[in-house]
């Protein structure tokens, strides 16, 4: 487990240097728990670290991500949610809690979630922390019961 919560100097730059030891030291190949709620991350932060699990394979045996209480928008979340359907098979399979609360996630990207979960992405997820404004969304409500995952 690393947990790194509530550190908001760590922002974007911090997160881009922690996916490249991920993927370049090979540090996050056992890393089950990473805990990054409240350290200014923002969509390119979130996109370091998808960029580290698809093209590197990093972080492949993650089983709970804790992204809240960040800056993270639909840029970001479109990001994850494209490469979890158009990247390559496996990425974060393992993972069963993604938290996603208090971020600046709108519409377009509770779409593009929604989309993907509905295709099949994060395929072990059972608990799914999303933005309390988007809770009621048909959309996202319908791929969670569909698969049994938890929305909070």
């Amino acid at each position: 487990m690393l947990h790194l919560t509530g550190n908001a100097r760590i922002g974007d730059d911090g997160v881009r240097a922690l996916a490249h030891a991920c993927a370049q030291q090979g540090a996050g190949k056992v890393l089950i728990e990473l805990r990054l709620g409240g350290n200014s991350i923002g969509d390119d932060g979130l996109s370091a670290l998808v960029d580290a699990a698809t093209t590197h394979g990093a972080l492949a045996t993650l089983k709970e991500l804790h992204l809240n209480i960040n800056r993270i928008g639909d840029v970001g979340v479109s990001t994850l949610a494209d490469a979890l359907t158009a990247g390559p098979a496996g990425v974060w399979e393992q993972l069963h809690t993604l938290n996603l609360q208090h971020n600046a996630i709108g519409q377009p990207g509770v779409e593009a979630l929604s989309a993907a979960l509905a295709r099949g992405a994060l395929p072990s997820l059972r608990h799914l922390q999303w933005p309390a404004t988007h809770l009621a969304d048909a959309s996202l409500v319908a791929s969670c019961q569909g698969r049994s995952i938890q929305l909070g």
